[in-house]
């Protein structure tokens, strides 16, 4: 299986127990078991420079510019806005650095020296964003740089070619967000799903496209004709989950407020935003994520301080969409949720980041127990802060 994981920016992490809960249970219970989130680790502040920092065996933070120091107080903090891990061993990570392309390097080495920095390859991009590993080639890797650049890697040869879907000559543009969601199948080996205006199945080492779903977005004319950089493109996919447990079941938000379903992966979505709570209507849907054990069971993480909303809009919904409870507990008011992903080897454990309003950062937390039933923050220009 293929692992993905959200790294970013400042952090802190909990522990919380109670009773599982069912499908039933109403709104007011599910609230109530959710108050045990808290902070999990120490605040990193982040520093985005050109090159990233390494360690060395001895715990000195080693510097681009070659100074290190004892605490690493001066070691510059780079920003992953997503990693992916394949399943070698020792197992390798792929991820996205913002403004540092995109970079691959080993978890582990059998050398005395440890990791160097010379075990970490740069495998072409701009801003780097999304990564994932070919399923059935070690060697060949997937990536992204900004609005969906996506091209694969041979690392025998050093191949690079460019595959972003794009429409025949004539036809309507394809619009991507500066940050494109981009998922390997667990379940259709050599699979990969590219979020836009609309979903792209990507088969074939990525020569052939298919989209596979209509525009989802709210398709607002005067909100998606911006020109720009590609950091102004609205209207998109911004957060795709596929279900490990179930084949053909993907979740999908956007940017402008739309969350949507399907059950047979190429033909009929259902539109989930007539059913999602009152306050979230509207606003950016950072992230789905899909229970490993019930495939009923969903996360939302919706982001509303672009809208001048800073509260914990965090939700479950054990009915396949049809219900949603928040299990925002006792989060700050004043701090977005950025997303809330359940461990895959535990259903009672649910692992949230989120941002104070005032601070960029982002704080993971954790929830331990029997929860009702991965930074990365989301969206907007590479280097904005969530507030």
């Amino acid at each position: 299986m293929l692992r993905e994981a959200n790294v970013v920016g400042h952090a802190q992490i909990a522990a919380f127990q109670h009773e599982a809960l069912s499908a039933s249970d109403t709104a007011t219970s599910v609230e109530q078991s959710s108050q045990g989130w808290i902070p999990c680790l120490s605040e990193i502040p982040v520093r985005s420079r050109a090159q990233p920092a390494a360690c060395s065996a001895a715990g000195r933070a080693e510097r681009s510019d070659g100074h290190a120091d004892e605490n690493g107080a001066e070691a510059d903090h780079r920003l992953y806005y997503r990693i992916s891990l394949d399943t070698s061993t020792p197992f390798r990570i792929c991820g996205g650095l913002q403004d540092n392309a995109n970079w691959l390097g080993p978890s582990a080495t059998r050398t005395k020296e440890g990791i160097l920095n010379s075990d970490w390859i740069n495998i072409y991009g701009g801003d780097g964003f999304g990564c994932a590993f070919d399923s059935a080639d070690p060697n060949i890797v997937y990536a992204e740089s900004q609005s969906a650049d996506f091209y694969r890697l041979d690392l025998n040869s050093g191949q690079v070619k460019m595959l972003r879907p794009a429409p025949a000559e004539g036809q309507v543009g394809f619009r991507f967000n500066w940050d494109s969601p981009l998922v390997a199948s667990q379940h259709h080996k050599g699979t990969i799903y590219l979020g836009g205006n609309r979903i792209f199945a990507l088969t074939n080492r990525a020569e052939n496209w298919k989209a596979i779903s209509p525009g989802l977005s709210a398709q607002e004319p005067s909100r998606i004709m911006t020109a720009g950089s590609g950091a102004e493109t609205y209207g998109v996919v911004f957060t795709i989950a596929e279900s490990p447990a179930q084949a053909n079941l993907l979740w999908a938000g956007t940017d402008d407020g739309k969350a949507w379903i399907t059950q047979d992966e190429r033909g009929t979505w259902t539109d989930l935003t007539p059913n999602l709570p009152a306050a979230v209507k509207g606003l950016w849907m950072s992230r789905l994520a899909a229970s490993h054990f019930d495939r009923k069971v969903a996360y939302l993480a919706v982001g509303g301080y672009r809208s001048g909303n800073y509260a914990p809009l965090a939700y479950r919904t054990a009915d396949s969409r049809r219900t949603w409870h928040s299990i925002a507990g006792n989060l700050p008011a004043d701090n977005p949720v950025h997303f809330v992903y359940e461990d895959p080897k535990n259903a009672n454990l649910l692992i949230g980041g989120h941002g104070n309003r005032t601070v960029p950062e982002l704080r993971p937390r954790r929830i331990l127990g029997e929860v009702p039933g991965p930074a990365h923050r989301d969206g907007g220009r590479p280097g904005d802060s969530p507030a």
